[in-house]
């Protein structure tokens, strides 16, 4: 983390506690400086980890303090493009006020001078992100997941990290393999979950605890999980049917799978899952191969890309008995049209489906909180 520039920082929205003593005050910027002023010191003199703290249920002030040029704030809402702090005074006060739904979960970070961007020194509220960690604002009516804890009343499966050679891509593949820790005989069947971005899912989105808690509350049913971790994103997600890719993921990731662990031959226990990019590439990989799948997650897809052509793949597709989770939020700019229309394009073609809004942005704090209602609905308990 870098220094904070003798600066701090404090994010405020919604309710006031009725334990504070500045209870009565109302956070006006209207008033006179001197009163302005007060608020925000009396914030950090009595409740240093209070922030953030609430107006109303809606409404969310950001402060930041310290001597720079120009403070600005970035975050999910904004699509991370920088918006500016007003400055109060001479003595380095600086604020800005936003409107959230009352239940939204959003990251954000301060750039001070336009160049140093900074967590918000009072918020202890941490979101590690795929591009490292930013301050996390939650609202007051936002719900913590509870199966993103592990608990030592609740049997661990266990993960085996190993190497797939692969002839086809001429490169090693590290493979994470999840058993669950159920009371299933050895050599039983068991439903197979295949993530894409696996390494991320496991270390960002703490899937194998999750896992355990869904199947210890018997919401969902035992099943096998392949972590498959690209070697270069871009080109392996993008890349177009019939390509290496898809030949390598059906043709050898699929078969070393079956080796390390006895999983259903029937579609409608399987699935592929993936986030943003991947949840893209997924939905093509199952709708192409449906005699091996019967279910997708995809969670916040990028269907934008290449013309939207994964979203034409499956307009123009005849209907199959695939299942598909499908969701994103409020705040991912250009995403939301497109996956917009792939759930237009679901219902018409009269595919199973199950979809849902939230009010984040386009994040791995979204996609863990959210995983547990994939794997509720593609695999539920029986």
């Amino acid at each position: 983390m870098r220094p904070f520039l003798f600066a701090a920082g404090v994010l405020i929205a919604g309710a006031f506690c009725c334990s504070m003593a500045f209870t009565n005050q109302r956070l006006d910027v209207n008033v006179n400086m001197t009163e302005t002023m007060k608020i925000p010191d009396a914030f950090i003199g009595n409740r240093p980890q209070t922030s953030p703290f609430f107006e109303n249920d809606s409404t969310a002030w950001f402060f930041w303090r310290g001597n720079a040029d120009s403070v600005k704030v970035a975050g999910d809402w904004s699509d991370w493009r920088p918006l500016p702090l007003k400055r109060l005074d001479s003595e380095g006060m600086w604020f800005r006020r936003e409107v959230f739904p009352s239940d939204a979960r959003l990251d954000y970070k301060f750039i001070i001078n336009d160049h140093e961007w900074i967590l918000d020194p009072l918020n202890p509220l941490i979101s590690q992100g795929g591009f490292g960690p930013n301050s996390e604002l939650t609202m007051p009516h936002y719900i913590r997941p509870a199966e993103l804890l592990s608990s030592p009343s609740v049997r661990q499966g266990v993960v085996l990290d190993t190497i797939l050679t692969s002839t086809i891509l001429q490169q090693e593949r590290r493979i994470q393999i999840y058993l669950p820790a159920d009371k299933k005989p050895l050599g039983s069947p068991r439903a197979l979950a295949i993530f894409l971005d696996g390494s991320e899912f496991l270390n960002l989105a703490s899937a194998n605890t999750v896992l355990d808690n869904l199947i210890a509350a018997q919401k969902i049913c035992p099943i096998v999980a392949a972590f498959e971790t690209p070697h270069d994103r871009m080109a392996e997600y993008t890349s177009k049917p019939g390509e290496a890719f898809e030949h390598y993921f059906i043709d050898e990731l699929v078969p070393f799978v079956l080796q390390c662990a006895q999983v259903s031959i029937d579609p409608q226990n399987r699935a592929v899952i993936g986030v943003s990019l991947s949840a893209a590439y997924a939905t093509q990989l199952v709708c192409r191969n449906p005699h091996l799948f019967g279910g997708c997650a995809a969670m916040s897809p990028a269907y934008w890309f290449d013309n939207a052509r994964v979203y034409h793949l499956v307009k123009n597709s005849s209907l199959t008995d695939v299942r598909f989770y499908l969701d994103r939020g409020v705040f991912e700019g250009r995403s939301i049209a497109f996956a917009d229309s792939m759930k237009e394009a679901l219902q018409n073609q009269g595919y199973l489906f199950d979809w849902h809004v939230w009010h984040e942005g386009h994040s791995w704090g979204s996609w863990r909180a959210h995983l547990k209602h994939a794997l509720q609905f593609l695999f539920p308990h029986r």
